[in-house]
């Protein structure tokens, strides 16, 4: 998977591998051309209508059935197209349907894939150090590695996050009902 800052267009890729492919020397025209025909049959692009930027059709995509995947999906949308709103059909509990330029499809669902797995790494990690802030806050004391040198690098970081995120906490404190 590529980072974020690394992520460059599809939509970029491919008018650049087109125009080198037209305009290109020898065998740097030829080499792009198998480039570009890869690249398009990878992503489910017609080359042929690869110029066609206004021809629209239905697509469908898996977003899940969580609202936070939806925002997500939508965000992704924006950042293709340059809209600021998402017209969309739900399909089913996990699915919906919109219309796009074959090209907008591609780069959208390879932008939301990479976006929801690093999305589902973050939550992760937060939930993580989200169980060990609750417990030490509220002196439930969580289950402990038994000595330091079980101590991992990734445990400590989020051993740090844990004890950041615990100022964010509430201060609700459990009453016992006999004392």
């Amino acid at each position: 998977m590529k980072s974020n800052k690394d992520f460059d267009s599809l939509k970029d890729k491919l008018k650049k591998l087109k125009a080198l492919a037209e305009r290109g020397c020898g065998g740097e025209s030829e080499n792009a051309r198998r480039l570009l025909e890869r690249l398009c049959a990878a992503n489910g692009i017609d080359l042929g209508l690869l110029d066609d930027e206004t021809k629209k059709r239905r697509y469908r995509f898996h977003v899940g059935c969580r609202q936070i995947f939806l925002t997500l999906f939508t965000q992704c949308y924006c950042r293709v197209t340059d809209n600021q709103k998402m017209s969309f059909r739900k399909e089913s509990r996990s699915e919906i349907s919109l219309e796009l330029t074959q090209i907008d499809y591609a780069e959208l669902k390879g932008l939301y894939a990479w976006h929801k797995a690093n999305f589902e790494k973050e939550l992760e990690d937060i939930n993580r150090a989200l169980i060990l802030s609750y417990c030490k806050k509220h002196r439930l004391h969580p289950a402990e590695p038994s000595n330091a040198e079980s101590l991992s690098d990734e445990y400590i970081k989020t051993l740090r996050k844990a004890v950041r995120m615990e100022n964010f906490l509430n201060d609700k404190t459990y009453q016992h009902l006999l004392e």
